[in-house]
């Protein structure tokens, strides 16, 4: 239960009762003083950060149109505010506003419609050179991954003690620039560009840009992927022009690489559950590429081993969902996967994983995301079933040492679970049951 807005409600109250003991009294105790003092400024906080994001949507209103990942953040701006006890006319006030917001130039509501109509005849953009070296690279992981990061993202992961150098793989436009302290304690880059007909591309984790751009990008980090004080940027880049440079992320050491067509919507079983645009719209990155570079990279496709890569057999695809089984995404009530409580269940190679996330987020923090600690995800490397396999009323336990999870699929739109410490019991639990939906 979100306790912060009757928290909020108390502290209004406890102020206005000390106010009135104070003056009934003729003074008040240092504590009384300090409790009025923290009511007014957790209001006036609250406020200041309303004002503040409402002139920010406003701004994008005006604009031709703003990056998806920025309408993410105020999207999440707001719920934060809602747990604060901003009130909940203003709140609806605010999704309001962010609903009218143009994404990547179109109307809401009508994203790339007229991308897709002029494009329905033509070919797709085409890479027609390499995006980084691939020497630097250990391997190239297939989109679709489960767990702390995005469905939607291709992570590459660098050699180490080699930084990889970014390439345009065609002539675009950088429309957004990210900069942006995400819990390591020092800024990365993100850039993403316009490459036609609805699509974009984007590459993240970048540790350094080119001088050509360098100009062009914020100064100071920001908390969150806040881009260039929310200005939509049009500065071409031409095929094979250096981007920048990046040794990947302190805890996986990958970049990321993700492409979104927004004339192509992803299948899942049910579609109102899902609205995270990474989701929906991201394809595979390398099928974009010309032949020759795209067999160069469906051969790097995989994960890293000690003596190689385990080879995937496809560049993988956001959604999970098999109808009649427990493979995909599932949901508590009202959620999506975007609010509220998801879980996803899908095979990973040969082994199974099962991820948990809470209003988008698979981390409690910021420091957990550094800790690499998430809400709950597990790894069944030994799976006596795929969830694919795993059909009406079947059930089917996954464990890695650690945790378990036994599942129980009651109808094609009904999972049981219940997650514990340990290893997998002898038989379904009784006890602890949570009831998942499509």
């Amino acid at each position: 239960m979100n306790y912060s807005k009757y928290i909020a409600s108390f502290a209004v109250f406890l102020m206005g009762l000390l106010i009135s003991f104070g003056l009934s009294n003729g003074s008040r105790t240092e504590m009384q003083e300090a409790a009025v003092q923290n009511a007014f400024n957790m209001r006036a906080t609250v406020a200041g950060s309303y004002k503040s994001l409402s002139a920010e949507i406003d701004m994008g209103l005006r604009q031709s149109g703003v990056a998806p990942t920025w309408r993410d953040y105020a999207l999440k701006k707001v719920e934060t505010l809602k747990k604060q006890g901003l009130d909940a006319k203003k709140v609806a006030e605010l999704r309001a506003k962010i609903a009218k917001l143009s994404v990547g130039g179109e109307t809401g509501g009508q994203a790339y419609a007229r991308y897709t109509e002029t494009c329905a005849s033509s070919s797709l953009p085409v890479f027609t050179h390499a995006f980084t070296d691939l020497e630097k690279i250990k391997a190239l992981n297939p989109i679709g991954g489960i767990g702390g990061g995005s469905p939607g993202r291709s992570y590459i992961g660098v050699k180490d003690g080699m930084e990889a150098p970014l390439y345009a793989p065609m002539n675009a436009t950088l429309h957004t620039i990210v900069y942006a302290d995400r819990g390591a304690g020092y800024g990365e880059y993100g850039l993403i560009f316009e490459a036609g007909c609805g699509v974009e591309f984007m590459f993240d984790h970048m540790d350094s840009l080119s001088d050509t751009l360098l100009p062009y990008a914020p100064k100071t980090a920001a908390t969150s992927s806040q881009v260039q004080n929310n200005q939509r940027l049009r500065i071409p880049v031409k095929a094979g022009q250096l981007l920048g440079y990046s040794d990947g992320t302190d805890l996986a050491h990958t970049f990321d690489f993700f492409v979104m067509n927004y004339g192509k919507k992803n299948k899942f079983l049910n579609p109102a559950r899902w609205e995270w645009e990474q989701a929906l719209y991201a394809t595979c990155p390398y099928d974009y590429f010309t032949p020759t570079l795209r067999a160069q990279y469906y051969n790097k496709l995989g994960k890293p081993t000690d003596t190689g890569i385990v080879k995937a057999s496809t560049c993988g695809n956001p959604s999970h969902d098999v109808a009649g089984s427990i493979a995909g995404g599932w949901f508590k009530s009202g959620s999506t996967d975007k609010r509220g409580e998801y879980l996803a269940i899908a095979r990973d190679y040969d082994s199974v994983q099962i991820a948990y996330r809470k209003d988008g987020d698979a981390f409690a923090s910021r420091q957990n995301v550094q800790a690499g600690v998430p809400y709950f995800r597990l790894t069944d490397s030994s799976p006596a079933k795929f969830p694919a396999e795993v059909k009406v009323r079947e059930t089917i336990c996954y464990q890695d040492g650690q945790s378990f999870a036994f599942a129980k699929l009651i109808s094609e739109k009904e999972l049981a679970l219940v997650r514990g410490n340990g290893i997998c019991p002898a038989e379904f639990p009784e006890t602890g049951t949570e009831k998942w939906l499509r």
